[in-house]
């Protein structure tokens, strides 16, 4: 799974693979992006690079600001999140949103350590706690929990965790 954060970064210091140098650019798309920038001042679609700044996606806007001599522009900085919790054992915490008449019940990790009691916070059914979502930082209704060796959601779905405060 991947996470994508958005930074300001100077135009230069993008890396450039020879992938994209083998192949240019449409026409088309070009003519496209250079008139949303030209016309409008805006972006019609992302640049995404790796940690190391390697550009992996949005290579027409690139040379877009490239020939505008755009010295900053905001990029996507994608990272590979870390997946081990797959492989050990892990507390598993089943919640709803506090309102959700829907009353669909989803997924969060306790960072380690194990037993109920995450980083000092002892957690129990029914309490409501704070959890990373899709949305941000939101309160959940501790429905279950769990602790076991294989995590409840595919492969391929990253596990958000629960954010612990005491």
């Amino acid at each position: 799974m991947k996470r994508r954060t958005k930074v300001t970064v100077r135009l230069e210091d993008i890396k450039i693979s020879k992938r994209f140098d083998r192949t240019p650019p449409s026409l088309e798309k070009l003519i496209k992006c250079d008139a949303a920038y030209r016309f409008y001042g805006i972006h019609d679609r992302d640049i995404v690079l790796d940690e190391n700044r390697m550009l992996i996606d949005g290579f027409v806007l690139y040379t877009v600001l490239k020939y505008y001599k755009v010295h900053q522009v905001d990029v996507l900085i994608e990272e590979k999140l870390d997946e081990s919790y797959r492989d050990e054992p892990t507390v598993y915490i089943y919640g709803q949103h506090p309102g959700d008449e829907s009353r669909k019940e989803y997924v969060w990790r306790c960072p380690p350590p194990i037993c109920g009691v995450c980083h000092g916070v002892e957690m129990r059914v029914g309490q409501p706690i704070k959890a990373n979502t899709k949305k941000g930082l939101a309160t959940i209704i501790i429905r279950r929990i769990v602790v076991d060796v294989v995590c409840p959601v595919p492969k391929g779905q990253y596990v958000d965790t629960v954010v612990l405060e005491n």
